[in-house]
């Protein structure tokens, strides 16, 4: 494994960090021309932009193959989303949910959810449940649909017409002409000195082709939606994914606000910058110090909190278990594994009777190998949808390699242990370097550490030495009272 030195840390250089940042830079390049302009532009909708955190997944799987590493079969949601077909079993099922009964009155704030993982839907949850009967979301994905109503939560599903995807002044054709005009005059992608871009093309030409004139109809949809609510302020989880890159084009041409709620620990810059909102609502001056210098105005950034934060912060006095929460990562299967295994060791050597959790990450689903590796060890025990607020709550640590589930265990008063192994980018050499945070590389020291947590004198003396920079990172604990005022006019 190859290092590179920042502040007093390591920054792991494996193939899978190489190929992320190979990703991150050229999905947010590939469409672009000289001036900057979205040669995707199609139906005045910048494509490029709006599908760009969809080609990041697309490019990283390729240049991990290009650079030689072994791949893994690929599960059929994703293998419908590399040629572009998602969508229209997305937008058909949402159809199929639109012809329901739908409240369309006016309301003051529109939220837009088109990702159903905790982290992109919890925080805006939280924001509507404040603003009450003001507000209504619109949903872009079918599970968020049926998560809303199942939670008692005002919500209309994205209804995409099939006639306007295949409309001719805007759909396929369209399409395949912006897309023929950048394979003429492509930029040069160079990966380890060797140009891939006809590779990169062809992963993302059948995308492109079949994704793109879904988007039409998917920004015609939340047109309609936009102008049936009348809001005077949109909500959004992403300004950078598929649909809330367009709702922030549409909101503007409307003279509507837009404000995004962070929805993650600041990893990397897909799916967070850059910033095209009004308003940014962040968790805390530690972020804020992040969207800053990566090129966001300051008068955009407003510090807030965290939403999603609210039941941890309710849930933080539980009586507290001899349990470890180990949370996974979305990194390679090689690191997760040494991860899960690290975690294993040091529990048994422990000598504390203690349980494991381990906590898949939501945004992977190729997770069969957990089980399989842990299948004979007694004290683990696996969960990847549940409330994770609960059972932090009652651990007595969380262990990470790299994830926002370590500022969630600290909002719900639970120690955090950062993790190194070979081959995985560590918070403690990344995003919490500047915490000094207690970090373990090895079972024994993962198992002192454990120990110590375990005692309540450990526990006030990890809360004491890390007051000041918990409360960096957290910000304030009122935050959708503070995004309901930002929001309301």
């Amino acid at each position: 494994m190859t290092v590179t030195r920042v502040g007093m840390g390591l920054v792991d250089a494996s193939p899978y960090e190489e190929a992320r940042r190979w990703a991150e830079h050229w999905c947010q390049l590939w469409f672009l021309d000289d001036t900057g302009a979205d040669r995707l532009r199609i139906a005045d909708v910048e494509a490029g932009w709006a599908t760009h955190a969809e080609v990041y997944y697309l490019l990283h799987r390729l240049a991990l193959r290009l650079m030689g590493e072994p791949g893994r079969p690929m599960p059929l949601k994703d293998r419908l989303r590399a040629v572009g077909l998602d969508r229209s079993v997305r937008n058909t099922a949402l159809w199929a949910l639109a012809a329901r009964r739908t409240d369309h009155r006016p309301v003051d704030v529109l939220a837009l959810l088109e990702i159903p993982t905790p982290s992109m839907m919890d925080g805006v949850v939280a924001v509507v449940g404040e603003l009450g009967v003001r507000a209504r979301i619109v949903a872009g994905d079918p599970r968020v649909h049926l998560r809303c109503r199942r939670a008692g939560l005002p919500s209309e599903a994205l209804q995409a017409v099939f006639s306007e995807r295949r409309s001719a002044d805007s759909g396929d054709a369209a399409v395949q002409n912006a897309f023929d005009r950048i394979e003429k005059d492509p930029p040069p992608m160079l990966l380890r000195g060797r140009d891939v871009t006809r590779q990169a093309l062809e992963v993302i030409g059948p995308f492109v082709k079949r994704s793109l004139p879904w988007l039409v109809a998917e920004t015609a949809a939340l047109a309609r939606a936009i102008d049936r609510a009348r809001p005077s302020s949109m909500v959004l989880a992403s300004d950078q994914h598929r649909l809330g890159r367009v709702a922030t084009q549409l909101a503007r041409g409307r003279g509507i606000r837009t404000i995004v709620v962070q929805h993650g620990l600041p990893q990397m810059r897909i799916g967070l910058v850059p910033a095209v909102a009004d308003h940014i609502a962040v968790w805390s001056i530690s972020s804020r110090k992040w969207f800053v210098e990566h090129g966001t105005p300051p008068e955009r950034l407003t510090v807030t909190g965290n939403p999603r934060w609210a039941r941890a912060f309710e849930a933080s006095g539980a009586v507290r278990s001899a349990t470890v929460i180990l949370a996974l990562s979305p990194t390679s299967v090689g690191v997760n594994a040494r991860v899960v295994q690290l975690a294993i060791e040091a529990i048994r050597i422990s000598e504390t009777n203690s349980s494991l959790i381990i906590k898949l990450h939501p945004g992977h689903r190729d997770w069969g190998w957990v089980r399989k590796l842990v299948r004979e060890v007694p004290f683990v025990r696996i969960i990847r949808n549940e409330p994770i607020e609960p059972l932090l709550a009652q651990s007595a640590a969380t262990v990470v390699l790299r994830s926002t589930v370590a500022m969630d265990a600290l909002a719900a008063g639970t120690p955090v242990i950062l993790i190194r192994v070979d081959g995985g980018l560590s918070a403690a050499d990344a995003e919490l370097r500047e915490t000094r945070l207690p970090t373990a590389d090895d079972p024994s020291n993962l198992a002192q550490e454990i120990r110590a947590l375990l005692k309540p004198t450990g526990r006030r003396a990890y809360f004491a030495k890390h007051a000041e920079t918990i409360e960096r990172l957290i910000g304030p604990r009122d935050a959708a009272r503070r995004i309901k005022e930002l929001a309301l006019p």
